[in-house]
């Protein structure tokens, strides 16, 4: 009989701690998945401001070819022709719809 008290209360202790590491495992999960959250905002806002970036980039780039030399006018005129085709992509879905 005391046996059998002993093996009980050896399995209810275990059942504590497996309990207590369970919510504590939630309470870790909980906190990484926020930071997870503010990790993926974070990346998308810098995602952005480099798209922005480049952007501006490319635009002067453009301004630098067309006021420059002769040896940038042709990668100008091929941007110029990028542009315009994503504006006429741009067009045609927006006609679509």
């Amino acid at each position: 009989m005391q046996a059998l008290l002993e093996l009980v209360n050896s399995i209810e202790h275990r059942l504590r701690v497996v309990s207590d590491q369970m919510h504590q495992l939630k309470q870790t999960n909980a906190s990484l998945r926020e930071e997870l959250l503010q990790a993926q905002v974070e990346l998308s806002q810098k995602n952005d401001s480099i798209r922005e970036w480049k952007m501006k980039h490319e635009a002067l780039q453009t301004a630098n070819s067309l006021a420059g030399s002769d040896r940038n006018t042709s990668k100008a005129k091929k941007q110029i022709d990028r542009l315009i085709e994503e504006i006429d992509a741009c067009l045609e879905q927006v006609s679509l719809d």
